[in-house]
């Protein structure tokens, strides 16, 4: 009886969409195993690792997505971290709290409006 399971590590076998976790884990060991070759940009190898990472990327995109980021909660994020004050901010950029305030509104207004 034939095996119908797709297997990524298998050369004679076209690629395919990647559809569970244990392809996802073999496409990104085949992936890895392809990066460390070095392989030039016309060998057939640099191919499959651009399919390869298309699909990996396809995968991820579906079950791993990234959210989308704000900039505003980042920024305030990095001054918690750094313990740092507006105040603090306002004398290491030369710029006013007033104008770093108004900074901050229009990264929000900004992000209000993204679709």
């Amino acid at each position: 009886m034939p095996n119908n399971t797709f297997d990524i590590s298998r050369k004679d076998q076209p690629l395919q969409p990647i559809k569970n976790g244990q392809q996802y884990e073999d496409a990104l060991a085949r992936a890895d195993e392809l990066i460390q070759k070095n392989i030039k940009p016309d060998a057939e190898e640099s191919d499959e690792l651009e399919i390869l990472s298309i699909l990996i990327k396809e995968y991820e995109n579906k079950y791993y997505p990234i959210p989308k980021s704000n900039p505003l909660e980042a920024i305030k994020h990095q001054l918690e971290q750094m313990n740092m004050s507006e105040a603090e901010l306002s004398k290491m950029s030369g710029l006013s709290i007033q104008e770093i305030r108004e900074a901050f509104r229009e990264m929000e207004i900004e992000r209000d409006d993204d679709p």
